[in-house]
């Protein structure tokens, strides 16, 4: 029933105008903001929310550290690789030669 009368009454007004209602009647509230604009707001990223990382197909954003430490700033260490990004690395950490990894990928074991 509440929802009801909130999905009449809500757009009525404009955000500006909600926002100072809410405020002048000392409601808290928060913004049910969608995604792109929580990752165009340079606030977030100021305050390490969210954080930007290099990634082969261009930066990527992600999801800040959520533990604070005085004197060690934690910073995101990298995405996730390519899928196959490191296949023929683990295959020489396995003995495999480059002759052998050649002929794996020209068989179709892996692209």
């Amino acid at each position: 029933e509440l929802v009801a009368i909130i999905d009449e009454v809500f757009p009525t007004r404009t955000l500006a105008e909600w926002e100072a209602v809410l405020t002048g009647a000392g409601v808290r509230y928060g913004l049910v903001r969608d995604y792109e604009a929580i990752v165009t707001d340079e606030a977030m990223y100021d305050n390490g929310y969210l954080r930007r990382v290099e990634h082969p197909d261009g930066d990527r954003v992600v999801i800040g550290t959520p533990i604070r430490m005085s004197e060690t700033p934690l910073e995101p260490g990298a995405v996730a690789p390519e899928l196959g990004q490191h296949t023929e690395e683990v295959l020489l950490e396995h003995g495999y030669e480059w002759d052998d990894i050649t002929a794996l990928r020209d068989e179709g074991v892996f692209g």
